[in-house]
């Protein structure tokens, strides 16, 4: 991992929930089905996979809704969904992990070619113009979409930083992966930090620290509740419950989800935390990445996709009825809003 240089914003005078601006949906949709693989082909249209049903299901921002796919292993069939990626044209690149292939569709779905796999990968998610980012425990890896070549593997080992909150127990010092068009983001301490790599994992690397990091651990009704069902699985399956109430409670919550890049290369970030209102945090990356400000989205979305100028607010359902929320907004192109 190369050199590391850490942008502070320790000494920065932060504006109240009062002073944010707010930014109001311009729409309001339901989803159905499951949100893996979430993606957005263009700023209207939204499509996810659903592996129990072996099909993808799309809908816009009018409300409209299609599906497409079969299960089988013929072209255009699926057997494992893991992943569904939006290419820079418009269309959807689909990984099966049990077919290990790559099966391209357009968002109304046409079938249009498969590609082969090189191994078979744990989760595929959008990444860059022409590649996605491939999950494997312990590594990760960016993957042509055209061709199927690892362009590199790995995964950065955190050593840069400092963590205010110490990993609990089963959990790293370096969480997750973004893959942009610019480059590769982690975060790091649970969100404390932003690890940017502009030119892959063997180039250098600019540590950004969040302006707005809070520590957060689980509430004790939520331990109580994992411990509870942690007892009931080991129970079921004549093992020995290993995390105990200590462990448990050490675990820290990250304070980022993903959002994306926008149509002038702000990336919107959201907190993770329980509110009727979203916080989100703007950075600028590139060679010289900062903080620009944190602004306010009206509505209870806990995840975020960016298409252009196009924003999308994810409220998964609760009910079991796998009926989901959408929030459509329209994103303003300079900063200050």
């Amino acid at each position: 991992m190369g050199a590391g240089l850490l942008l502070g914003c320790d000494g920065e005078e932060q504006a109240g929930p009062a002073n944010l601006m707010e930014i109001e949906p311009v729409a309001t949709t339901r989803f159905e089905g499951t949100l893996l693989g979430l993606s957005l082909p263009s700023p209207d249209t939204v499509c996810a996979v659903d592996p129990f049903l072996y099909r993808v299901n799309c809908g816009d921002i009018h409300g409209n809704r299609w599906s497409f796919g079969t299960r089988g292993e013929g072209p255009g069939e699926m057997e494992s969904p893991m992943g569904l990626v939006p290419t820079s044209n418009g269309d959807l690149v689909l990984y099966d992990a049990q077919l290990q292939r790559f099966s391209r569709f357009t968002a109304e779905g046409t079938f249009v070619e498969s590609m082969p796999s090189s191994q078979r990968w744990t989760l595929l998610v959008g990444g860059g113009d022409s590649t996605a980012l491939a999950m494997e425990p312990g590594s990760d890896a960016e993957i042509h979409l055209g061709t199927g070549e690892v362009l590199w593997r790995g995964r950065p080992d955190g050593a840069d930083v400092r963590c205010r909150t110490s990993p609990g127990y089963g959990q790293e010092k370096v969480q997750s992966a973004h893959l942009v068009a610019a480059g590769v983001l982690y975060f790091a301490c649970f969100g404390e930090y932003l690890l940017w790599y502009p030119d892959g994992l063997e180039g250098r690397v600019t540590v950004l620290s969040s302006p707005t990091y809070e520590e957060r651990l689980p509430e004790e009704s939520v331990v109580q509740r994992r411990r509870d069902n942690q007892a009931r699985r080991a129970r079921e399956g004549g093992w020995t419950a290993g995390l105990s109430i200590e462990d448990l409670r050490s675990q820290a919550l990250p304070w980022y989800g993903w959002g994306g890049i926008d149509a002038v290369g702000r990336l919107w970030l959201p907190h993770l935390r329980e509110a009727k209102h979203v916080y989100v945090d703007l950075f600028r990356l590139g060679h010289e990445p900062s903080f620009v400000e944190t602004v306010v989205l009206r509505a209870p979305a806990r995840d975020l996709m960016v298409k252009g100028d196009r924003l999308l607010g994810i409220e998964p359902d609760t009910s079991g009825l796998g009926v989901n929320t959408l929030y459509w907004y329209d994103l303003p192109r300079g900063d200050g809003l």
